[in-house]
């Protein structure tokens, strides 16, 4: 296991022990994995995406930030999964 590996999880061990949990589950590594810079910054983005693709359906040109309005992800939307007969 690497190193931010192996802090990621002794800091959810710490947060869980904190609020007297005797096991180690996702909403604790979650939680110490928001601790980290690179993750609040995903989430950021994330939530930057969700907001566009509500506001405009993802039809506004690509910024080269995220990836859900390119032509590409467009044309993948808009095809239908019913078969033609």
């Amino acid at each position: 296991m690497s190193h931010p590996a192996r802090r990621l999880v002794a800091d959810a061990v710490s947060y869980a022990a904190e609020h007297g949990s005797t096991d180690l589950n996702t909403k604790h590594l979650l939680r110490a994995a928001l601790q980290y810079e690179r993750t609040t910054e995903l989430r950021d983005r994330i939530g930057e995406l969700c907001r566009r693709i509500e506001t405009d359906g993802g039809t506004e040109p690509d910024d080269g930030r995220t990836t859900a309005a390119s032509p590409t992800h467009r044309a993948a939307r808009s095809t239908s999964a019913t078969p033609s007969s």
